[in-house]
């Protein structure tokens, strides 16, 4: 099986676009599992679709000045956007209907700030 290496990650957000340092995708299936029905041989029929949930989780280094959006007005407002996955073959990955999720912020000394992002997505789609 061939491992996706990512290239490259933004978080794309009114036109603006913000590199990821790191980003870790998690996909799954919540709600997927077998369905447990009363039969003659008391064993499970078949399984449960599930329902698709994307989340994501990014650290974005933010240069003291640049900080053009609100995070946290964001995640109050549930805003949605689009997250942009781009793979070292050339191949790139959106994420619509983003919200933030949860934020953390760690300051340091002269370098700015970096943010760590929790996002969860709605649907997805390759370019």
């Amino acid at each position: 099986m061939a491992v996706k290496v990512i290239d490259r990650a933004y978080v794309t957000i009114d036109g603006v676009e913000f590199d990821c340092a790191t980003v870790t995708v998690k996909a799954e299936m919540s709600g997927h599992g077998p369905v447990e029905t009363m039969n003659r041989l008391n064993r499970a029929k078949s399984f449960k679709s599930g329902v698709p949930v994307f989340t994501l989780s990014a650290d974005i280094p933010i240069n003291e000045g640049d900080h053009e959006i609100d995070f946290w007005q964001m995640m109050f407002d549930q805003t949605y956007f689009t997250t942009t996955l781009e793979y070292q073959d050339g191949t790139s990955r959106n994420i619509y209907d983003c919200t933030i999720s949860s934020i953390e912020e760690n300051p340091s000394s002269g370098e700015g700030t970096t943010t760590k992002l929790e996002i969860s997505g709605l649907d997805y789609g390759k370019n």
